[in-house]
This record gives C-alpha cells, structure tokens and sequence, in this order.
C-alpha cells in the first residue's frame, strides 16, 4: 500500500512493552501499514537512520573526550533537534538518549 506517512503519536520507550506494542498497531494500521520513524529537523529517519545520528553523536563525543565519559551526558548531542516538548525518564535531559526516545513517532500510512 503506497501512502503519505502521517504522525499518530510520540510512543516514548517502548522497553519490554514493545511486542505488545507491535501486536496492538498490526491490529490497528494493519501489518506493514505503521513504522517508528524518528524527527530529525524537518524529516523523519528510520531506525537506521537514527541509528547512524545515535552513533555518530558517541563518536564525535569520544573523539574529544576520551577520557571524560561522565562529559556525555552535556556534550555528545545536538539539542537544537531534540523536541521542545522533551521528556525525562531514566535518561538526561538534553543528551543523545533524550533525543533517541523524545524524536520517536508512531506513523502510520494514510
């Protein structure tokens, strides 16, 4: 089915509800018709992509801090494209796994 993808929600860490998860929007979007897509600026990446960002951050961050691990959580991201409204859980906020879990959309086609 060729569509337009359109954001439903922001689903946030999945962790061990994610197969419950997977099972409820097959059911929903129909199996192939959903995808978690991450917002980048003014697009969406798939998980590779996000993939990609996530672990050239760590690179570049190592890069220039080998030493300084504990500097991560402040230095290693890009804030300007993590979402306004971010959300705090077991990460920091402003650093590369705020924005991995906060960038997270649930889309489906339309």
């Amino acid at each position: 089915m060729a569509g337009k993808w359109e954001s439903i929600g922001r689903p946030g860490y999945l962790g061990k509800h994610r197969d419950n998860k997977h099972f409820l929007w097959n059911q929903l979007y129909g199996e192939g018709n959903w995808r978690l897509a991450w917002n980048v600026g003014e697009r969406f990446v798939d998980k590779a992509g996000a993939y990609v960002l996530y672990e050239e951050a760590y690179f570049q961050f190592f890069a220039k801090n080998m030493n300084y691990a504990h500097r991560l959580i402040k230095d290693a991201c890009e804030p300007e494209l993590i979402v306004c409204l971010e959300t705090v859980s077991w990460w920091y906020k402003g650093t590369i796994e705020s924005w991995y879990q906060n960038n997270k959309y649930l889309q489906a086609k339309t």
